[in-house]
């Protein structure tokens, strides 16, 4: 069914769709598909004893990951969202450089339409000169094209492998 605001042209936006279907002889509204977000943490070196807590929107999705350790696909809501980690027990964050990447923005933020997967890397690096190297590569990827970190995360991890 065609809505039309009073006084407003549908060029200028007066205009919404509304989809509606009937089961079983009751009007019903057509629910969204679900959307889901994952979060990894890498630890580097991975020998590396700090753990941290995976959040999204503020909420601990995962208490005290390793190297490896992710939330799993969470379902979340369409819309933005935000990922970022605390350290857990025994762990100081700053010891550690963090880079938030993947599908999410290094701000951690991430915007999801219905339907959606997505995942974000979280990137918590301890200190080290080669490390340090390392770092400066991936934050000059960075600035070449702040919307794509994939490619910045990829090149980072590949980096990293060459560390002692």
């Amino acid at each position: 069914m065609l809505a039309k605001t009073p006084g407003v042209s549908c060029v200028t936006g007066g205009c919404r769709v509304e989809l509606r279907y009937v089961l079983f002889g009751r009007e019903a509204e057509l629910v969204p598909a679900a959307s889901h977000l994952t979060v990894n943490e890498v630890l580097l070196p991975a020998t590396d004893p700090g753990r941290f807590n995976l959040l999204v929107d503020g909420a601990v999705r995962a208490a005290s990951v390793r190297d490896g350790g992710s939330t799993g696909p969470l379902l979340v809501s369409q819309g933005s969202h935000r990922v970022s980690e605390t350290a857990a027990a025994g762990t100081s964050l700053g010891n550690y450089d963090v880079f938030i990447g993947g599908d999410c923005s290094q701000s951690g933020s991430v915007t999801l339409a219905p339907g959606e997967d997505k995942t974000c890397t979280i990137i918590s690096t301890s200190a080290s000169q080669c490390a340090a190297d390392c770092k400066k590569g991936r934050d000059d990827c960075v600035d070449l094209d702040p919307d794509d970190t994939k490619l910045c995360v990829a090149e980072f991890l590949a980096c990293m492998k060459t560390c002692p």
